[in-house]
């Protein structure tokens, strides 16, 4: 159980440095939830681009333990989309409440969420996406947002969850969802296309916040998360990691950035990329034990 918990807190973390978002969308119908079974919740639009309609409370979860609901959606094209949340701990001890393997759209799209409440206590909250991840995987309005809720005892991170069950929110009627099908593009590189996993390099991007970045998209083909990662990473023939890993949901798909820090171009006197060594492996994101569902090397000139 302990590796289950260690997502949850490093979202924690990042919840505190994590930009927020802001407004806008559709109404509500509440689902009940039922141990073990993923739930659908629907919101109807009533309007179309509606900045200020009001919504129902959809409750996810309401048990002996906690209730959590959806409270209202909020949507802006500049800064972010928001997920209006109420939570309430039932309990007389503290607890942690975090979103898992999270997707809009079919697209990894992390809020980096999580939030602790005390023994007793409620909280308003927002679950807040940024803008900038909707761009990169082009959704202009989410039609499909699907999660695992986590709720744990924030104080002892080996107990059993009390709570871990997958939600998916359809905010425009769950008839508004289309398949997504990838056309392939000029210069892409596709490293490997197999029954489990696509990994393809779909450009670069040298002015990246961090450094040099290689973008690459990423798909998971089964019915478990999987890792990808990349280590023992050369650049020009400098050993160069980007203690890069990425986790995907089954079924889902991520576009993603594979980034260099530039001090370590600088220290390694590397000005122009030649050659990039890139060793990746994707595995069973659950179970380290398994073997490697790929674990090859690739060479490529950007």
């Amino acid at each position: 159980m302990m590796k289950n918990r260690i997502p949850a807190m490093i979202l924690a973390f990042l919840t505190a440095v994590s930009l927020s978002a802001c407004r806008s969308a559709g109404t509500a119908e509440t689902q009940p939830a039922a141990d073990g079974t993923e739930q659908t919740v629907t919101f109807p639009q009533e309007t179309e681009k509606a900045p200020d309609l009001l919504f129902a409370e959809t409750v996810l979860i309401d048990d002996e333990n906690c209730t959590v609901s959806i409270t209202g959606i909020e949507d802006d094209s500049i800064w972010g989309y928001t997920l209006k949340a109420y939570l309430e701990n039932k309990t007389d001890i503290n607890l942690m409440f975090s979103l898992e393997d999270v997707s809009v759209n079919g697209f990894m799209c992390d809020p980096f969420w999580a939030c602790s409440v005390s023994a007793g206590m409620k909280s308003h909250e927002d679950i807040s996406f940024l803008a900038d991840d909707f761009r990169r995987n082009g959704i202009s309005a989410p039609s499909a947002i699907r999660f695992t809720l986590n709720v744990y005892d924030a104080d002892n991170y080996t107990a059993e969850h009390l709570l871990s069950q997958s939600f998916t929110l359809y905010p425009l009627g769950e008839d508004a969802v289309e398949e997504y099908h990838r056309e392939p593009a000029a210069g892409e590189t596709v490293l490997f296309d197999n029954a489990y996993a696509t990994m393809i390099v779909t450009g670069t991007d040298p002015d990246n916040i961090w450094g040099y970045g290689l973008c690459v998209y990423l798909e998971n083909k089964t019915d478990k998360p999987l890792m990808f990662s990349a280590s023992d990473v050369a650049v020009n023939g400098f050993m160069c990691d980007p203690y890069w890993s990425v986790r995907v949901a089954p079924g889902m798909r991520s576009n993603t950035v594979i980034s260099w820090f530039e001090d370590d171009f600088r220290e390694n006197g590397i000005t122009d990329v030649e050659s990039i060594v890139l060793p990746i492996t994707v595995s069973d994101a659950e179970d380290w034990m398994a073997e490697d569902l790929v674990n090859e090397s690739f060479t490529l000139n950007p």
